[in-house]
């Protein structure tokens, strides 16, 4: 695996990827969801308690294959051929948040509640720039 780390010789498309990995990463250690209760008690849980790793791996796909130089693979299907092999990695982020900012609005009685914690918010931010950046990359790689 040959990757170069020199972050000023990337290209704007590679430096939006790379951001986007690292603020999905760092989503993970933050509250994705807030536990409150009418008796004042409350909490709340990070994105690597919910088995999110899965959606982060997913999402830094396009990162790893931009930043060795390499093509996506291309699937057999033609609806995703051009920029959106790319994006599907970012849209599983997408749905990976939405389902849970959803997920989280819960209560119980009206005692325990339940809602999203915002690193469920940059989660989604950070996949949504990782379609943007995964789109940009692969019209990049048609220009040359």
């Amino acid at each position: 695996m040959n990757i170069n780390w020199d972050f000023k010789s990337w290209s704007s498309s590679k430096k939006t990827l790379a951001i986007a990995t690292v603020v999905a990463f760092l989503s993970l250690f933050m509250p994705w969801i807030k536990v409150t209760s009418a008796f004042g008690v409350g909490g709340s849980a990070n994105g690597w308690e919910f088995s999110t790793f899965l959606a982060l791996v997913i999402v830094s796909i396009p990162t790893v294959f931009a930043l060795m130089d390499k093509e996506l693979p291309k699937f057999n299907v033609q609806f995703f051929q051009g920029p959106l092999r790319g994006t599907v990695c970012g849209a599983y982020g997408v749905i990976t948040a939405i389902y849970w900012m959803f997920h989280a609005k819960k209560s119980v009685m009206g005692l325990v509640g339940t809602k999203p914690g915002f690193g469920v918010y940059v989660f989604l931010l950070a996949s949504v720039l990782a379609i943007y950046g995964s789109m940009k990359h692969t019209q990049g790689e048609r220009a040359n």
